[in-house]
This record gives structure tokens, C-alpha cells and sequence, in this order.
């Protein structure tokens, strides 16, 4: 079979070689053990420490979806959950805010313990990149478990009116957000995405109850602006390149662990095929990309996600989001273009390729959702300062922002308007890029229904 492979597609592996030469020229690097923080045993043991705590955690009304933060109303109104009459206000979860108060008394060491883990993130990796894509995967479950857990406690906190320790809640969400953010593998920037997320909503919450001061509203504020995510977007993408490569390297000498990469159950090759299908996945196919294709598919693979790749490094300077749709969907239109053969001989990389747009889709909209609260966190300082509200987000520059805040949808400045009675309209553009005053997919920081 090896020998049929290469008479009929004859490898060209100088390509490969030739361009991974001209990335090295680049400066760019191209292996996990380059980019990741070098593996630790302290922080292995970290983050054991932090499951074993999270297990002591119970589960709460954030893990059923029965406490909604942020509820909207109607367009640029929401309520606040800690006001409503208990935690389930719909009537989803038997537990109400007396019962809530007294579930979370009943963990307060734990509790303590999850924050002070937080506070003291050992550096280092629990993973050791240099075993290539067998890496392990961090604690997804624990953390996700432990945002909730922390979100719900910040708004229970909030109902019965301790806002230090709701804020010193909120303070470990945008820890645990930014835990793995080092490590820079795009599901660990996602989880960390849908962290900041659930922090920014109870953010939202926070900023509803009485009592704050410049002092506590700095701390929220530093946090949000150390949450930043797309400062570290072209790393991840740096680095998922270089763990797909890594992919490239062990399917194209494993020969048992080439059907692992999966399309629609099976593996490289025809999917769904059945026995007969598998058969010819591992005795035909698999050897054949491996001899004839595999480079080729690395090669195509490389070329493919390059406009990427820039679009993402650019947006360090513009941060837009419409900025980046142009070269993603030219790259699309290219791929569509592809023939049927090109598409069979080279599967891997068509399954690696389209996880980018949605990905960071979201995570420039969470991004422009931190900037609009950041900026809540700098109107409310500038109120409790001067009085009021400024008549533009200019005036925020410098005393309370370093910079002025920035729609990352479309790279422009947020839209802001001071309303007549106290209150303010802060809004991002959507996904289209058009400016529906607050409407349509436009993403709004909302006003509170009182």
C-alpha cells in the first residue's frame, strides 16, 4: 500500500519543510512546549486542591438555570435577581432565600478555602506540554461548578446586603476566569470566556445595591480590566496551531491512532461506513494519508488559518470584530472551492479550520460587555465624585479610565447618552455591525427596573 501511495501521489514534504522554515524566520513558534508556562508540581497539586474543595461546594440555583441574573424586561431594562422575591422566582427550584442564606453558612470554610486558592495561583502549567496532544484536560466540571457556586453566593450576598463579601466573590469569578489564561488553548480561553461572563452579569447585579464607595468600586473595576481577553487572543491562536501540528506529527506516525480523529463518529477516511468502512479507514486510507497526504493536509491546513491568524493579530490594534469577518469569509469562500478530491484527501484539515469564527464571536462580544462594565464601574465613580453623570465617556479619561472605552463588535467607542433622569443608555453595536440605538442585536448594559 505504501509503495501504491507513492507512485500515484508522490509526497512533496520540502513544502512543509520550506514553510515551516519561513515561519521560524518569522519568529513565530511553533510547538506547545514554546508557548505553554513549563509544567509544575505545585501546580498539579493546586489544582487537586481546588476539585477536592469544589466538591464540598452543593450544588445551587445557578446550577439548574433557576436564578436569572440580568433578567431583561423589555429593551434596556432588567431586574436584578437579589431583589425579586427568592432565588427561583418562576418557580423552578423549591429553595428560597432564607434556605439559600442558610446552605451557604453551612460552607463557609470551603468557601474561604475556593478564595484563598484563587488568590494564590502557584505559576506553572499541571500539564506537561512536552507529551504532545496527550496532554489531560484542566477541571472544566470543578469550574464551571465553582463560577456558579461563586455567582450564586455573590447574589445571595447581595440580597441580604453584605456587599464585601459579595464583592470579594466577585473578585475570585474574574480569578477563576483568568486561571488558565496562560496555558492558551482555545477551549481553555473559552471556559474562561464563559466565567468572565457570569462574573460581568453578577457585576451587573452588584452595581444595582446601595452602599458603594470609590474604595470598593476601584477593586471591582481593577478586576474587570485584568479580565481583559483579547489582549491574549494572538497566543491562543499561536497555540492551537501548534497543538494541531502536534496532531499532524503523532496521526501521521500512529498508525492505530489515525481513525481518532473523528467525522460524524468515524474517523479519517469515509464516515459511517460500518465495518466495511472501518475496515477500509484503517487498512486503506489511513495508510494512504499517512504515506501520501498527510503533509499536504499539514501544509493545506497552515495556508488556510494564515488570514486568520492576521485578522486576530490586527485586531490588537483595531478591535473589531467586523474588521476580522472579511478574511474569515474569504478564507470560507476558498475552502468552498475546494473539490471533492482535495476535500477526501484532506480531512484534517477541514475539521480544524471553522471552530474559529463562533469562538471569537463570542468572545468579542463578552469582551465589549467587559468594557461596558468597566465603564458602569467609571460612571458610578465619577458620579459619587462630581456629583453626576459626565455628558460624555471622554470625561471618564483619565481620572477613572486609562483609555476610553471601546465596542470591540466594530472598533468603535461604546455608545453613551446621559438621560434626563439620572439614569444612562451604554451599548454595544452587534454581530452585523449596525447601530440600532440599542435594539435588535444590538448588546445593552441595561437600566434596572425598580
Amino acid at each position: 500500500m505504501g509503495a501504491l501511495a507513492i507512485v500515484l501521489w508522490p509526497e512533496r514534504p520540502d513544502e512543509l519543510a520550506v514553510w515551516k522554515e519561513g515561519m521560524r524566520a518569522r519568529g513565530e513558534a511553533m510547538t506547545m512546549v514554546e508557548l505553554a508556562p513549563a509544567f509544575s508540581r505545585e501546580a498539579q497539586r493546586h489544582e487537586t486542591l481546588f476539585s477536592n474543595v469544589v466538591n464540598q461546594l452543593p450544588v445551587t440555583e445557578m446550577s439548574s438555570g433557576a436564578m436569572d441574573l440580568m433578567h431583561r424586561t423589555e429593551a434596556g431594562l432588567a431586574q436584578a435577581a437579589w431583589r425579586q422575591s427568592g432565588p427561583d422566582s418562576a418557580g423552578v427550584n423549591p429553595y428560597g432565600w432564607t434556605n439559600a442564606r442558610t446552605r451557604l453558612d453551612g460552607v463557609v470554610e470551603p468557601l474561604q478555602q475556593l478564595r484563598e486558592l484563587l488568590r494564590t495561583i502557584p505559576p506553572g502549567s499541571a500539564r506537561d506540554y512536552s507529551s504532545g496532544v496527550f496532554i489531560g484536560s484542566p477541571p472544566f466540571i470543578a469550574q464551571r461548578r465553582a463560577a456558579q457556586f461563586l455567582t450564586h453566593a455573590a447574589v445571595v450576598e447581595l440580597q441580604r446586603g453584605r456587599l464585601d463579601d459579595a464583592l470579594a466573590n466577585l473578585q475570585s469569578i474574574f480569578a477563576l476566569a483568568r486561571l488558565h489564561r496562560h496555558e492558551s488553548l482555545l477551549v481553555d480561553q473559552m471556559i474562561g470566556v464563559a466565567i468572565a461572563g457570569l462574573g460581568l452579569s453578577a457585576s451587573w447585579e452588584a452595581l444595582q445595591a446601595p452602599g458603594w464607595d470609590e474604595p470598593r468600586l476601584a477593586l471591582l473595576q481593577g478586576e474587570l480590566e485584568r479580565t481583559a481577553m483579547l489582549t491574549n487572543l494572538p497566543r491562543t491562536f499561536a497555540m492551537e496551531q501548534a497543538f494541531i501540528m502536534a496532531a499532524y506529527a503523532d496521526a501521521r506516525t500512529n498508525a492505530a491512532r489515525t481513525t481518532g480523529f473523528s467525522i460524524g463518529g468515524a474517523g479519517l477516511g469515509f464516515a459511517g461506513g460500518g465495518k466495511v468502512g472501518d475496515f477500509f479507514n484503517e487498512m486503506v486510507y489511513g495508510p494512504l494519508w499517512q504515506r501520501a497526504w498527510s503533509r499536504q493536509d499539514e501544509l493545506r491546513f497552515l495556508t488556510k488559518v494564515q488570514p486568520i491568524g492576521q485578522a486576530i493579530r490586527e485586531a490588537q490594534t483595531n478591535h473589531s470584530f467586523q474588521a476580522m469577518r472579511a478574511q474569515w469569509e474569504q478564507a470560507q469562500d476558498d475552502a468552498e472551492e475546494e473539490g471533492f478530491f482535495d476535500r477526501f484527501r484532506y480531512q484534517l484539515a477541514a475539521m480544524t479550520i471553522p471552530n474559529w469564527h463562533k469562538a471569537i464571536f463570542v468572545l468579542m462580544r463578552t469582551e465589549s460587555l467587559r468594557e461596558m462594565a468597566r465603564t458602569a464601574v467609571a460612571l458610578q465613580r465619577h458620579r459619587l465624585r462630581h456629583g453626576g453623570l459626565p455628558e460624555s465617556l471622554s470625561a471618564l479619561v483619565p481620572q477613572f479610565l486609562a483609555s476610553a472605552p471601546i465596542d470591540h463588535m466594530d472598533g468603535k467607542p461604546l455608545r453613551y447618552e446621559r438621560r434626563t433622569d439620572g439614569s444612562f443608555t451604554l451599548y454595544s453595536v452587534g454581530e452585523d455591525g449596525r447601530d440600532e440605538q440599542g435594539g435588535g442585536d444590538d448588546k445593552t448594559w441595561p437600566r434596572p427596573e425598580l
